[in-house]
Protein backbone atom coordinates (compact mmCIF):
# COMPACT_ATOMS: atom_id res chain seq x y z
CA UNK A 1 0.00 0.00 0.00
CA UNK A 2 1.22 3.50 -0.75
CA UNK A 3 0.11 6.41 1.43
CA UNK A 4 0.66 10.08 0.66
CA UNK A 5 1.64 12.24 3.62
CA UNK A 6 2.80 15.81 4.11
CA UNK A 7 6.34 14.45 3.97
CA UNK A 8 5.81 12.77 0.63
CA UNK A 9 5.19 9.12 -0.17
CA UNK A 10 5.23 6.52 2.57
CA UNK A 11 5.22 2.85 1.70
CA UNK A 12 3.31 0.65 4.12
CA UNK A 13 2.08 -2.91 4.54
CA UNK A 14 0.28 -4.77 7.32
CA UNK A 15 -0.21 -8.40 8.23
CA UNK A 16 -1.79 -10.12 11.20
CA UNK A 17 -2.03 -13.83 11.81
CA UNK A 18 -2.62 -16.50 14.38
CA UNK A 19 -1.37 -19.11 11.92
CA UNK A 20 0.93 -19.32 8.92
CA UNK A 21 0.37 -16.79 6.13
CA UNK A 22 1.46 -17.01 2.51
CA UNK A 23 4.09 -14.45 1.58
CA UNK A 24 5.60 -13.73 -1.81
CA UNK A 25 8.60 -15.91 -2.55
CA UNK A 26 10.71 -12.77 -2.92
CA UNK A 27 10.16 -9.26 -1.64
CA UNK A 28 10.18 -6.66 -4.36
CA UNK A 29 12.38 -3.57 -4.40
CA UNK A 30 10.44 -0.58 -3.07
CA UNK A 31 10.12 2.36 -5.41
CA UNK A 32 12.87 4.82 -4.67
CA UNK A 33 14.78 2.54 -2.30
CA UNK A 34 18.39 1.67 -2.82
CA UNK A 35 20.79 -0.18 -0.54
CA UNK A 36 22.28 2.16 2.07
CA UNK A 37 25.55 1.12 3.68
CA UNK A 38 25.28 4.10 6.05
CA UNK A 39 21.91 3.13 7.58
CA UNK A 40 21.74 4.15 11.24
CA UNK A 41 19.73 2.78 14.14
CA UNK A 42 17.29 5.38 15.51
CA UNK A 43 16.18 3.98 18.88
CA UNK A 44 14.67 7.32 20.00
CA UNK A 45 12.50 7.43 16.85
CA UNK A 46 11.41 3.84 17.45
CA UNK A 47 10.42 4.73 21.02
CA UNK A 48 8.48 7.78 19.79
CA UNK A 49 6.53 5.72 17.26
CA UNK A 50 5.75 3.10 19.93
CA UNK A 51 4.49 5.85 22.25
CA UNK A 52 2.27 7.28 19.51
CA UNK A 53 0.84 3.85 18.68
CA UNK A 54 0.13 3.27 22.37
CA UNK A 55 -1.58 6.66 22.65
CA UNK A 56 -3.89 5.67 19.80
CA UNK A 57 -4.73 2.40 21.54
CA UNK A 58 -5.53 4.19 24.79
CA UNK A 59 -7.69 6.73 22.92
CA UNK A 60 -9.59 3.75 21.48
CA UNK A 61 -10.09 2.42 25.05
CA UNK A 62 -7.60 -0.41 24.61
CA UNK A 63 -4.69 -1.10 26.94
CA UNK A 64 -1.28 0.26 26.04
CA UNK A 65 1.16 -2.38 24.85
CA UNK A 66 4.24 -3.30 26.86
CA UNK A 67 7.51 -2.52 25.12
CA UNK A 68 9.24 -5.86 24.55
CA UNK A 69 13.00 -5.58 24.10
CA UNK A 70 13.18 -8.85 22.16
CA UNK A 71 10.47 -7.71 19.73
CA UNK A 72 12.31 -4.39 19.38
CA UNK A 73 15.46 -6.25 18.35
CA UNK A 74 13.54 -8.42 15.84
CA UNK A 75 11.91 -5.29 14.37
CA UNK A 76 15.20 -3.34 14.30
CA UNK A 77 17.00 -6.19 12.55
CA UNK A 78 14.33 -6.33 9.82
CA UNK A 79 14.39 -2.54 9.35
CA UNK A 80 18.19 -2.64 9.08
CA UNK A 81 18.09 -5.50 6.56
CA UNK A 82 15.55 -3.70 4.38
CA UNK A 83 17.54 -0.44 4.51
CA UNK A 84 20.94 -1.98 3.79
CA UNK A 85 19.68 -4.44 1.16
CA UNK A 86 17.37 -1.98 -0.64
CA UNK A 87 13.95 -3.61 -0.39
CA UNK A 88 10.67 -3.16 1.46
CA UNK A 89 8.41 -6.01 2.48
CA UNK A 90 7.21 -8.33 5.20
CA UNK A 91 9.12 -11.22 3.64
CA UNK A 92 12.89 -11.11 4.11
CA UNK A 93 15.14 -11.76 1.14
CA UNK A 94 15.41 -15.39 2.27
CA UNK A 95 11.60 -15.64 2.21
CA UNK A 96 11.17 -15.49 6.01
CA UNK A 97 7.89 -14.01 7.22
CA UNK A 98 7.63 -11.83 10.33
CA UNK A 99 6.50 -14.98 12.18
CA UNK A 100 9.50 -16.93 10.89
CA UNK A 101 11.81 -14.16 12.16
CA UNK A 102 10.12 -14.25 15.57
CA UNK A 103 10.37 -18.04 15.73
CA UNK A 104 14.04 -17.98 14.67
CA UNK A 105 14.69 -15.66 17.61
CA UNK A 106 12.92 -18.16 19.89
CA UNK A 107 10.19 -15.61 20.51
CA UNK A 108 6.98 -17.39 21.52
CA UNK A 109 3.63 -16.02 20.36
CA UNK A 110 0.14 -17.22 19.65
CA UNK A 111 -0.93 -14.15 17.71
CA UNK A 112 1.35 -11.64 16.03
CA UNK A 113 1.35 -8.88 13.46
CA UNK A 114 3.60 -6.37 11.75
CA UNK A 115 3.29 -2.87 10.30
CA UNK A 116 5.93 -1.37 8.00
CA UNK A 117 6.40 2.18 6.78
CA UNK A 118 9.11 4.32 5.21
CA UNK A 119 8.74 8.01 5.95
CA UNK A 120 10.54 11.15 7.08
CA UNK A 121 10.18 10.80 10.86
CA UNK A 122 8.12 8.93 13.50
CA UNK A 123 5.31 11.50 13.47
CA UNK A 124 4.81 11.26 9.71
CA UNK A 125 5.20 7.47 9.87
CA UNK A 126 2.46 7.31 12.49
CA UNK A 127 0.16 9.50 10.37
CA UNK A 128 0.75 7.27 7.34
CA UNK A 129 -0.02 4.13 9.37
CA UNK A 130 -3.09 5.70 10.98
CA UNK A 131 -4.51 6.83 7.61
CA UNK A 132 -4.46 3.22 6.38
CA UNK A 133 -7.42 1.20 7.65
CA UNK A 134 -5.37 -2.03 7.49
CA UNK A 135 -2.62 -0.57 9.66
CA UNK A 136 -5.02 1.12 12.05
CA UNK A 137 -6.92 -2.16 12.47
CA UNK A 138 -3.67 -4.02 13.04
CA UNK A 139 -2.52 -1.51 15.67
CA UNK A 140 -5.88 -1.76 17.46
CA UNK A 141 -6.06 -5.56 17.67
CA UNK A 142 -7.39 -6.20 21.20
CA UNK A 143 -5.44 -9.45 21.71
CA UNK A 144 -2.02 -7.78 21.44
CA UNK A 145 -0.14 -7.21 24.69
CA UNK A 146 3.39 -6.37 23.48
CA UNK A 147 5.07 -4.22 20.87
CA UNK A 148 8.58 -3.87 19.49
CA UNK A 149 9.52 -1.07 17.13
CA UNK A 150 12.69 -0.68 15.10
CA UNK A 151 13.72 2.45 13.20
CA UNK A 152 16.65 2.82 10.81
CA UNK A 153 17.43 6.05 8.96
CA UNK A 154 18.86 6.34 5.47
CA UNK A 155 19.30 9.28 3.11
CA UNK A 156 16.15 8.07 1.32
CA UNK A 157 13.93 7.97 4.40
CA UNK A 158 13.47 6.20 7.68
CA UNK A 159 12.39 2.55 7.80
CA UNK A 160 10.02 1.69 10.65
CA UNK A 161 8.96 -1.83 11.65
CA UNK A 162 6.35 -2.36 14.39
CA UNK A 163 5.98 -5.96 15.53
CA UNK A 164 3.07 -6.93 17.78
CA UNK A 165 2.34 -10.06 19.82
CA UNK A 166 0.04 -11.43 22.46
Amino acid sequence: MVSITAAGIALAAAVTTAAATNFPARPIPAAGTTPHAGARDRAADAARLAARLNAERVAARLPALAIDDRLCEIARAHALEMATRGYFGHASLDGASPFDRMSRANYRFGYAGENLVIDRDPDDADRALWQSSEHRDNTLQPHYARIGVGAVSTPGGEYFVADFSD
